[in-house]
């Protein structure tokens, strides 16, 4: 991944209370999760199997993370990341 597409993500995350920088030392730019865990709702999940749960969680991962990866480069090609 190139250092701007990184730092970009990075920079969405931290946004979104996931990360959070820790420093900035000769140019980089240091960052750590924002918690050891994270919680949510059992009710955001399917209802089903436990191994279910985390096929449909990596699914939208994995889709949402393709959507964030072609805006990017359409920010890195000087178009409208939507």
């Amino acid at each position: 991944m190139r250092a701007n597409l990184a730092h970009h993500r990075a920079k969405r995350h931290v946004t979104l209370g996931l990360l959070m920088k820790v420093k900035r030392e000769r140019g980089r730019v240091y960052y750590q999760l924002a918690a050891r865990t994270f919680k949510y709702r059992s009710s955001l999940l399917p209802t089903g199997d436990p191994g279910e749960h985390a096929a449909v969680t990596l699914g939208l991962l994995h889709d949402a993370s393709l959507a964030e990866h072609a805006a990017c480069d359409r920010l890195d090609a000087g178009q409208d990341a939507e």
